[in-house]
């Protein structure tokens, strides 16, 4: 059973991320603990690091939801995620995460259309690998 807040702050990173140009948004008990314009990965990794063990806990909205998304969501140990399109591998990552999630569009992904970030990780399933192989891809 999911609780009442995690869902509550899910449906207001949904409102955030529709009615701002924010690409990624944190919160927490119906708080914005952070909220950045930014590119997807990239904006994500800066959040993490910024936040530390702050972001444990916490719902993100962001504006897409991939396979590299979803790993560094549960690396950062997130209750839930919010994304107006995302893919099948992206919310199956999740699940097997325990993590809530919630995607407006499923988004179908063919091999050859995958991000660079998703083919860095394609054998990757650790949370943990995938965060060092895409926080040395940004840089």
């Amino acid at each position: 059973m999911v609780d009442e807040d995690v869902l509550n702050d899910i449906a207001f990173a949904q409102r955030m991320i529709a009615s701002t140009d924010s690409s990624l948004v944190v919160i927490q008990y119906n708080k914005i603990w952070k909220q950045k314009k930014g590119e997807g990965i990239k904006t994500l990794i800066e959040v993490i690091d910024e936040m530390g063990n702050k972001i444990k806990d916490t719902i993100i909205g962001i504006n897409f939801l991939d396979k590299s998304s979803a790993l560094l969501c549960r690396y950062a140990k997130v209750k839930g995620v919010h994304a107006p399109k995302g893919t099948k591998t992206g919310i199956a990552l999740l699940i097997i995460g325990g993590v809530t999630s919630q995607v407006n569009e499923l988004i179908q992904v063919k091999n050859e259309d995958l991000s660079s970030f998703d083919k860095l990780l394609d054998d990757i399933e650790s949370p943990e690998e995938a965060y060092k192989i895409l926080k040395k891809a940004i840089k």
